[in-house]
């Protein structure tokens, strides 16, 4: 499941101003799934975003570790 997950969610150039714009390295789950939506057009089901979320990193508030998460699509 989590090469699927991958493969799905294929970033376009520069999206990383848009998840983290205070460049702290973590982005609340909502605003997470607000920057999925409303920019990269990904709509999920509850059900989905939960499994998405059981395949990143997240710190001990709950919120998406955005540079763990965007690591996974470095190519180098």
């Amino acid at each position: 499941m989590r090469e699927s997950l991958l493969s799905f969610l294929n970033f376009p150039p520069g999206i990383d101003s848009n998840l983290d714009p205070h460049h702290t390295g973590v982005v609340s789950r909502d605003d997470f799934r607000a920057v999925l939506e409303s920019k990269l057009d990904i709509e999920l089901t509850d059900s989905q975003y939960t499994s998405l979320l059981d395949q990143v990193q997240l710190d001990k508030y709950g919120n998406v570790r955005y540079q763990e998460f965007m690591a996974q699509f470095d190519s180098g």
